[in-house]
């Protein structure tokens, strides 16, 4: 009989998302955090603030090498929570040791990688949660049901737009930890957006635009892409991501169906509304017009999608988000790169050139064709 416990989870990495992870785990009844980790520094792992974000937590326990953490018997889920490079070698390392795992986006940056991790849950009957948050707001939650119930008639076109002025880390603009821009950054979301919307129909085409308009003196990596999905059943999707974006996030989606529209967006009509001179540094709100959300991470969908990956570990089951969406958002996210590299739609399934490791390579490499 599966145990009524909570899900006992261990964290690695100690960015500005594993501090949501950390909220999330604290308001889903369903979990508790007992330990965090970082990668190791001999190994390449870049200077954290893990010890003082366990500290911070109340979490007695810190391991400044992750393996350590993975021989804990008392731990039974991890967060991984590092640069995307680090997420196969981590994920697997979790999977052989027993450990039930969420990975944030995206899954990973080879698709072999991701085909062994899919191979190895299910050969351990263990759960591979696949941390795309979009699915679990409540604001999209609540447009998919009424999509769903019928309220447009058959939805044939969706539009979603995943934008901000840039990341807060600077591992996101170096290509060998990060494996591409904002494409891989924010264009992961809008692109599960569109696939959890439309049912998990299959993507059978992707043609993109990317280029880099902002950040160029940050390093080659792209800010800003158009990527146009063609679903299995006539279906299209025209997605915008970037760090190109001044003022503010915006996270926003419209579908159109015969019989009427549907517009959700997530951050920029909260109900409320405030100007500050000099801002409530302690509530995130800075010095002009700001719209403060009044419970940022249920907004946001933390608690919901960390409470369905307990479940799932519970009951012994893949969770709605798995790593097997990881897998797919991963090979449209190398599509679009070579869609955009080679000026043309690129059908699926896509296999990469031999010899790369990352998707955005694809694109790095276009001029020297």
């Amino acid at each position: 009989m599966p145990s009524s416990d909570p899900v006992r989870v261990g964290l690695i990495g100690s960015g500005w998302i594993t501090e949501q992870h950390l909220a999330a785990f604290e308001a889903a009844p369903e979990t508790v955090a007992v330990a965090l980790a970082d990668y190791p520094r001999d190994r390449g792992g870049r200077p954290g603030r893990g010890e003082a974000v366990a500290a911070q937590a109340g979490l007695t326990r810190y391991y400044p090498d992750y393996r350590r953490l993975l021989e804990q018997d008392d731990v039974e889920l991890v967060t991984v929570a590092l640069p995307n490079a680090l997420h196969a070698e981590v994920t697997l390392a979790a999977l052989e040791a027993g450990k039930h795992v969420v990975v944030e986006k995206p899954l990973c940056l080879r698709l072999e990688d991701a085909d062994r991790i899919v191979a190895l849950a299910e050969q351990k009957g263990l759960t591979v949660g696949y941390a795309e948050e979009l699915c679990f707001c409540p604001k999209f939650v609540r447009a998919k049901e009424l999509v769903d119930a019928g309220g447009l008639g058959r939805v044939f076109f969706l539009e979603q737009t995943e934008i901000h002025e840039g990341p807060y880390s600077d591992w996101f603009f170096d290509p060998t930890l990060a494996g591409g821009g904002a494409l891989m950054d924010m264009g992961c979301h809008a692109i599960e957006y569109a696939r959890w919307m439309f049912g998990k129909a299959r993507v059978e085409a992707v043609t993109a635009r990317i280029d880099t308009f902002v950040h160029g003196h940050r390093g080659p990596l792209d800010d800003f892409c158009l990527v146009h999905l063609d679903f299995e059943g006539g279906m299209k999707a025209l997605l915008q991501a970037g760090w190109t974006q001044k003022g503010g996030m915006t996270s926003s989606a419209r579908i159109l169906g015969p019989e009427g529209v549907l517009k959700v967006d997530l951050l920029q009509t909260t109900g409320l509304e405030i100007y500050s001179t000099g801002g409530v540094p302690t509530a995130d709100v800075y010095p002009g017009w700001q719209r403060p959300g009044y419970a940022w991470l249920w907004e946001n969908g933390y608690p919901q999608e960390m409470s369905a990956f307990a479940r799932a570990v519970r009951a012994g089951t893949q969770p709605s988000e798995s790593a097997a969406d990881g897998r797919a958002v991963l090979e449209i996210m190398w599509a679009a790169y070579a869609s955009a590299a080679e000026g043309r739609t690129v059908r699926l399934p896509y296999t990469p050139p031999e010899g790369l490791t990352s998707p955005v390579q694809v694109w790095l490499q276009r001029e020297a064709r």
